[in-house]
């Protein structure tokens, strides 16, 4: 088919040149190429005072501790993405998240948002601004948004791009909405391994910025009022295993479309 195609064209084919593109786009790519100290030698007992003595780092005090990955599970319209742009602003301003929980320290954010074009998020940004008395201006250098392109967490040029941005804004927290958006087909959600590597790996690239991700509950336990979810009702496997904080939201009853909402958290 290629040969009738170029002599179409009156041009002639260089058959070898196919073949060696051919041959060149059939070798793997190194996609789930983790980010991992080869050495393993860890470190000898004694050293060990040290971090048993430390202070935790509170990204929002006594809620999320910086150095573990954040997960913020939720049923469906449960305000997942409202809550993390409050959390982004709160973060980025150092002013109280939700108006009660204390952010310690202002800290520059990199949220990505595969569920909003910029006209949608800046909207809900303005508004959790306007809450706090700021403007979207009051926030320079300490927020950044990226609603056009979403980083798949197995594929390495994704990870090396997002590490990229980190170091050249000094990146602190690196919020991820939502986390199926950065699934691959490849990716077998039944698997505990592929997933909890997947999402270790992506933390890694992160790094020092802490991991904040947005996922779903299973259609069952979002039927189900008046509880907040479980981390098994997380939908795929190693989901549980793979986060040091939690945020998990339902409702206590059905959303009317009235702006009111019941939400329980655990």
């Amino acid at each position: 088919e290629i040969d009738s195609a170029y002599h179409n064209q009156g041009e002639p084919v260089d058959t070898s040149k196919i073949f060696e593109q051919a041959e060149a786009e059939a070798e793997p790519k190194p996609e789930d190429e983790p980010k991992l100290n080869p050495t393993f030698e860890g470190k000898d007992i004694a050293e060990l005072e040290t971090d048993a003595a430390s202070e935790v780092d509170w990204l929002v005090d006594g809620m999320f501790s910086s150095d573990q990955p954040t997960l913020f599970g939720a049923k469906s319209k449960c305000l997942k993405t409202t809550l993390l742009v409050d959390l982004a602003v709160a973060l980025g301003s150092g002013s109280d998240w939700l108006g009660v929980f204390k952010i310690p320290r202002p800290r520059r954010v990199l949220f990505i948002t595969g569920e909003s074009n910029y006209r949608a998020i800046s909207r809900r940004l303005m508004k959790a601004a306007k809450s706090r008395g700021l403007k979207l201006s009051d926030l320079t250098n300490m927020v950044r948004i990226e609603a056009m392109n979403f980083p798949k967490l197995p594929n390495l040029e994704h990870c090396v791009a997002v590490e990229a941005t980190v170091q050249k804004y000094n990146i602190e927290v690196v919020i991820v909405d939502p986390l199926y958006r950065g699934m691959t087909a490849k990716l077998d959600t039944n698997k505990m391994a592929e997933i909890g590597d997947a999402i270790v790996s992506f933390a890694s690239w992160c790094q020092p910025a802490s991991l904040v991700m947005a996922h779903h509950t299973t259609k069952a336990s979002a039927r189900e009022l008046g509880s907040p979810p479980d981390l098994e009702d997380m939908t795929g496997a190693g989901i549980a295993e793979s986060f040091g904080n939690w945020w998990l939201m339902g409702r206590n009853e059905k959303y009317q479309w009235d702006w009111q909402h019941d939400l329980c958290v655990q």
